[in-house]
C-alpha cells in the first residue's frame, strides 16, 4: 500500500526507453516523489493486468512517455486510455520526435528533448503544484468530485501553446501532432448546419459584415488589449453581462434564437422542448453556426450539459471559407479539462489549457461556459467563475457557434440559455 501523504505518479512508456525512466523515477525519488514503474512493481505471481489498475488508481498523476515505440505500443495506449477515462491527470513528455496520439493532443507537454534538466524543472513544478493541492483536497477520491471549491487555484500553464499543422502532418511522423482527423474534421465543419447557398452567401459577406451587428449595445471602454487579473475579471464579468442582451434564447423549440435545426447522417443539431443537442455519432466534431451573428467585441454565455460521451463548448470570431475554418473555440470535457484554441488555415494553437476545478464533472452535469472578448483579449469564465486570459490578435471578428466533439465514443450535448452582449 503507498503512503497516502506521497504523490504516486504512474510512468507509462516503452521498455525501449528504459533508461531514461529509470533516470526519471530516480531524481523523482529524490524530490520525494513515488514513481510506480512495471518493471520494478510487479511480482511474478500477480496478475498483470489487476496489478497495472490498481497502480493507475492509486496513483494521482500519469505520465506518458512518448517515443515513436511508444505510440505503437498497444500497453502505453491502453495505460493512458484508462488514466485519462478515470480522471487522471495525465501528462505527456516529449522524449523523441513520433507521432503524438490523438486523445493526447490537448494535453500539456513537456519537452525533454533538448534538454533532460529543463524538462525536470518543469515537471517538478507541475508536480509540487499538484501534491499542494492534493495536501488541501487529502480526501479526495480517484474520481473527481462534482462538487468543486471555488477558491481552488490551479498552477498556470508551464508549457508555450502546443503548435500543430493538420496538412502537413498527414502522412508524417512529428511530435507537433499528427491529426487523424483532419480531413473529417474540414468535412464536418464545412458541412455543419445550413451548408448551401446561403451560408456560402453569408461567408462571402463577412469582411463587411464586422460592422452588422447593429443592435443597440452598451459602450463598457474596455482598452483593446487586456491582461485581466482576477478583480479586473470580475468586475469586468459584472459589467459586460448587464443591460439588455443582443441575443437572448432559451435554445429550445419555442425560443430557438438564431440556430436552426440540422440533420446529417453522423451529426445533428436538433432541438427539445427545453434545450438544444448537437450529437456526433463518429470521430470528429459538429458546429452548428447562428447565421448572421457576425460580431467583433462581445460577451457569448451559454450553459451546457454534456448528456453522453466527451466534449463541447462555444465557437466565436468564425471565419469559414471553402478550404478551412478560422476560429477561436472554448471547450470542456466530462473529466474536468477546459481548453482554449485558436485555429487558423487548419492550423491549430491551444492558448489555454488546464484541468479545473471549477467544472461540474461526469454526464448530466450543467456548466456554463462565459467568453468575453474584447479587441486581442478573450477572457474566459466556468460558472461565473474566472478562469484565465489570452492575448491574441489573429482575429477581429466573425460568426458564433456550439460545438460537440468526440474522440472515441459518440457525444452528445445539450445546450440552454445562450446570451450575447455586444459592444460599439
Amino acid at each position: 500500500m503507498p503512503d497516502s501523504s506521497t504523490l504516486q505518479v504512474f510512468i507509462s512508456y516503452s521498455r525501449t526507453d528504459s533508461a531514461f525512466v529509470n533516470r526519471l523515477k530516480a531524481d523523482l525519488k529524490h524530490h520525494s516523489i513515488s514513481a510506480w514503474v512495471d518493471h520494478s512493481n510487479i511480482e511474478g505471481d500477480q496478475e498483470w493486468p489487476a496489478e497495472l489498475q490498481r497502480a493507475i488508481d492509486q496513483s494521482q498523476v500519469m505520465l506518458v512517455v512518448l517515443s515513436e515505440e511508444a505510440v505503437k505500443s498497444s500497453w502505453v495506449a491502453n495505460e493512458y486510455h484508462y488514466g485519462l477515462r478515470v480522471g487522471k491527470r495525465v501528462i505527456p513528455i516529449l522524449l523523441q520526435p513520433c507521432q503524438v496520439p490523438l486523445a493526447l493532443i490537448t494535453k500539456h507537454w513537456l519537452d525533454f528533448q533538448a534538454s533532460y534538466d529543463n524538462g525536470l524543472g518543469n515537471l517538478l513544478k507541475v508536480l509540487n503544484a499538484v501534491q499542494d493541492l492534493k495536501d488541501q483536497q487529502p480526501n479526495e477520491t480517484v474520481t473527481p468530485s462534482t462538487t468543486r471549491p471555488s477558491s481552488t487555484t490551479l498552477p498556470a500553464p508551464l508549457i508555450s501553446p502546443l503548435q500543430f499543422n493538420l496538412n502537413s502532418l498527414i502522412g508524417k511522423r512529428s511530435c507537433s501532432i499528427r491529426v487523424v482527423l483532419a480531413t473529417l474534421a474540414l468535412l464536418l465543419i464545412l458541412a455543419s448546419i445550413g451548408i448551401g447557398a446561403s451560408y456560402y452567401q453569408i461567408t462571402s459577406n463577412t469582411s463587411n459584415a464586422s460592422a452588422t451587428a447593429t443592435a443597440q449595445a452598451r459602450n463598457t471602454s474596455i482598452p483593446a488589449a487586456l491582461t485581466a487579473t482576477v478583480t479586473e475579471a470580475y468586475s469586468l464579468y459584472a459589467q459586460a453581462t448587464a443591460g439588455v442582451p443582443f441575443i437572448k434564447a432559451a435554445l429550445s423549440s419555442s425560443v430557438p434564437g438564431p440556430w436552426a435545426r440540422d440533420v446529417e447522417k453522423d451529426a445533428s443539431c436538433t432541438f427539445t422542448t427545453q434545450d438544444y443537442h448537437i450529437a456526433v455519432q463518429k470521430q470528429g466534431f459538429k458546429i452548428c453556426f447562428a447565421p448572421d451573428t457576425t460580431l467583433t467585441d462581445f460577451t457569448f454565455q451559454v450553459q451546457m450539459t454534456i448528456i453522453k460521451g466527451e466534449r463541447g463548448g462555444i465557437v466565436f470570431r468564425i471565419t469559414p471559407s471553402q478550404n478551412s475554418v478560422d476560429a477561436y473555440y472554448f471547450e470542456i470535457n466530462s473529466n474536468g479539462r477546459y481548453s482554449l484554441f485558436r485555429v487558423q488555415s487548419n492550423t491549430a494553437n491551444v492558448l489555454a489549457a488546464d484541468t479545473s476545478p471549477l467544472i461540474k464533472t461526469g454526464l448530466d452535469q450543467p456548466n456554463m461556459l462565459t467568453a468575453i472578448v474584447r479587441g486581442s483579449s478573450i477572457i474566459i469564465f466556468i460558472n461565473r467563475q474566472y478562469v484565465a486570459s489570452v492575448t491574441d490578435p489573429t482575429y477581429k471578428s466573425g460568426l458564433i457557434g456550439l460545438i460537440a466533439q468526440t474522440d472515441q465514443q459518440a457525444t452528445e450535448v445539450a445546450f440552454s440559455d445562450a446570451e450575447v452582449w455586444t459592444v460599439q
